[in-house]
């Protein structure tokens, strides 16, 4: 019994001195149960418990013979018709919050506010009140609600063309 034992440890201390403990997770050993190490992987780390399909599902370098079973065609097509589905749903999620957030941020031109500027006869009492006081502006009135006006046109077409863009990006997203 007690031979056994030394010998147990004798095993134990040679894996601690080498790197190899069980609870070594540095070298690609990510899960606490996993005890081979990353070496023996072509990724450098085994992968999911229940991907029976990808390469890395069970240790295939370094084994010390050369009798691995290389994945067959349907194997590798199998995994590559996965990835491209995760990427696609990742993109229509993507896609989905895009929409979303555009419809938070939507533009309402009815919140353009324009200062109230007097009709063409009424005058403006403070202007009287001071009339020796100099403008260094070459504008007059109408070319301030002039510019205005072309403002809220701008960002109108602003608007459109934001949506356009964005709808089309969708629609080539969802391709």
């Amino acid at each position: 019994m007690v031979s056994l034992l030394t010998a147990q440890t004798g095993f134990l201390s040679s894996l601690y001195r080498q790197g190899f403990s069980p609870q070594c997770t540095d070298r690609g050993a990510e899960s606490k149960n996993a005890r081979v190490c990353g070496d023996h992987f072509v990724k450098g780390r085994p992968s999911n418990l229940y991907d029976e399909s990808d390469i890395d599902w069970a240790p295939t370098r370094n084994l010390g013979h050369g009798k691995v079973k290389q994945p067959t065609a349907a194997n590798v097509g199998r995994d590559e018709r996965t990835h491209s589905r995760d990427e696609k749903r990742k993109r229509s999620e993507c896609a989905e919050a895009l929409v979303e957030f555009h419809k938070l941020m939507r533009f309402d031109t009815s919140e353009i506010h324009s200062p109230d500027i007097p009709e063409d006869g009424e005058t403006n009492a403070a202007l009287d009140v001071c009339p020796s006081v100099a403008c260094q502006t070459d504008l007059t009135g109408d070319d301030i609600v002039s510019m205005e006006e072309e403002l809220k046109k701008l960002n109108c077409e602003l608007y459109e063309l934001r949506s356009k863009a964005l709808d089309s990006s969708i629609s080539a997203l969802s391709l």
